[in-house]
């Protein structure tokens, strides 16, 4: 898939490091992907509900993007497909910002405090791509992440970065907000 920035913008160095002690976890609910290529789908579902959007199904989401009914077939060629976030978020009138590369650990807590969840964007060293959603840091700066494969878990900074281990946080899909 040819990638194309449309949201892009650089981002600002933080000022200020976090206080020490300082953790934060937004209620985002987690949400298991419900096809092998919905991730998109499955983060989407979760910032959704996080900002109290209801009966949005990952299903519907992949309707609107494809042009099939995904809800009766949703594992068919036409449906099971991966895709950008910020497609959806702009479709269900989210705004959204995307930069070409991980945010800084400041960064994330200022995020955070914001109340805004972040959707790191990895991309795997053997080929293809995955989202999750960071929703919260800890003192020691390891992240909570709710990833619709993987499951809801507490990773180190630089497990995030790597993406587990399997590739490289080389995205991000941040300033996450529900428009009035």
């Amino acid at each position: 898939m040819t990638l194309r920035v449309k949201n892009g913008k650089p981002i600002p160095v933080p000022t200020e490091p976090a206080p020490p002690g300082a953790a934060n976890t937004l209620n985002v609910p987690y949400r298991h992907q419900e096809q092998n290529n919905w991730c998109w789908a499955g983060c989407c579902e979760m910032v959704f509900l996080y900002y109290n959007l209801q009966n949005v199904r990952q299903c519907d989401m992949a309707t609107y993007q494809f042009g099939a009914n995904c809800c009766v077939v949703p594992s068919s060629s036409v449906c099971n497909q991966g895709n950008w976030p910020e497609n959806i978020y702009n479709h269900y009138r989210f705004s959204n910002s995307r930069t070409e590369a991980p945010l800084l650990p400041g960064l994330v807590i200022s995020q955070i405090d914001s109340n805004q969840p972040i959707e790191p964007y990895y991309a795997w060293r053997n080929g293809g791509a995955h989202v999750a959603i960071i929703r919260g840091y800890y003192d020691n700066g390891d992240l909570e992440v709710n990833d619709p494969w993987y499951g809801p878990s507490r990773n180190s900074y630089s497990d995030v970065v790597t993406a587990y281990g399997l590739g490289t946080w080389s995205k991000t899909y941040f300033d996450i907000r529900r428009l009035p």
